[in-house]
Order: structure tokens, then sequence, then C-alpha cells
């Protein structure tokens, strides 16, 4: 597939963007700049959630072509806002009008269950949970897209083990290595599509952990 990974040179980005060339698939890599530290295996483009309209994202994203969308940004600093949660919807907003149909979004353990927002972790971060909540609810409620949301625990940098568990009502780690496999498994899993997935480390492989998904 041709994907584009909005948010490559995160954390999670700079994982994820590798694992899809070893599946085979053709990357975008895009940052707030344009960063090129992927070198030349990865065409580097300059998209800014912010900065961008709603109509400067569609025409860009028509331009490119692309089977599939990975959204794996973050305000990491700046307007939480205007990034994570406008930014958010522009984007999910444009991917349709665009006809791109395969949409997957980062999120956070929980954002879609507010009555888990009641221990102090959960309260320190209670305006990122807030805007989580409402750009994850318009991509399920408010779009026709074939979206998967993936709602890992607090990341860490641990080794991954190639081990998840999904969907079992745990908020506990989980390691960016493994989120990023996870992601890798998702784009073309058929299984995935229309759900939201919270994860953490630890449990089963990560194929059978999303086999278990299945309806």
């Amino acid at each position: 597939m041709r994907v584009l990974v909005i948010g490559a040179t995160g954390r999670v980005g700079t994982e994820l963007v590798p694992n899809l060339l070893a599946a085979g698939h053709t990357v975008i890599a895009t940052s707030r700049k344009g960063n090129d530290q992927f070198g030349t295996q990865v065409e580097h483009l300059a998209f800014d959630l912010e900065a961008l309209t709603s109509e400067m994202m569609v025409e860009q994203l028509r331009s490119l072509k692309i089977d599939a969308i990975y959204n794996v940004s973050g305000a990491r600093g700046g307007n939480l806002i205007q990034i994570d949660l406008f930014g958010f919807v522009k984007l999910q907003e444009a991917a349709e009008q665009a006809g791109i149909t395969r949409f997957i979004q980062l999120s956070t353990v929980f954002a879609l269950k507010p009555e888990r927002w009641t221990t102090p972790g959960f309260k320190a971060l209670a305006d990122y949970y807030v805007v989580k909540h409402f750009a994850d609810h318009y991509l399920v409620h408010n779009t026709d897209l074939n979206y998967t949301v993936l709602q890992p625990g607090y990341l860490t940098e641990d080794p991954g083990t190639g081990e998840i568990g999904v969907n079992d009502e745990i908020s506990a780690p989980a390691t960016i290595q493994d989120v990023a496999l996870t992601l890798t498994d998702l784009l073309a899993n058929e299984a995935t599509y229309r759900k939201v997935i919270t994860m953490h480390t630890g449990g089963q492989p990560i194929v059978e952990a999303l086999a278990t998904l299945v309806d």
C-alpha cells in the first residue's frame, strides 16, 4: 500500500515508518517542517495540522494518491486543542473528501470512556483526555471511514515484547515498539476496521491478540 504517516518524526512514528517499509509498503512521512530523517527510501512532506485549512488538506491528500492514513501525531507542547482536536477532525474530514477510506488513529487508553477517568493519573491529564475523547468520538460517529482507533496505555521506551493485551479493560503501560508493531499489523487487517482497540504490553503475540477481535 501507499501510506501517509502523519507525525512520522514523533516517538511512535519513528518506529512505525521502518516497520511499514519492512512490510513492503510505500511510505510518505510527514512532520510540520518536512524533516528528511528517514533517507531516500521515504518521501518526506511538510504537513501542519494546525496551519493547513481543510481545503488545503483535501488538495494535498488527493495529489498524493494514497491508500491509507496513519495519524500518530500530537501537539508535543503545541496547541493541544488546535492540533489534537480541530487538526485531527480536519484530517478525518479531508480524508473522506479525498476518497481515502482507510484511517488509523493513535489515541490513548479509555479516551472514549470518561467514566474511567477517576484515578489521579487520569485526572492529571484531564485536558488531554477531553481532547482525545472528542477527536476519537468524531472519527467513530461522524465519518464513514474504515477507521481503527488504537488506544494504548502509558507509553514507555522499554524494549518491545511482541506481545500485547487488547480490549481487556486494563490500563497498563505499552512500549513504543509494541505500539508501532501493532499499528503496522492493523493496516490490512479487516477484522480491525471500524473498531476502537485498547492495548498494553504483555499477553499474546500481536497477531493472535488482534485475531480475537473478529466479530
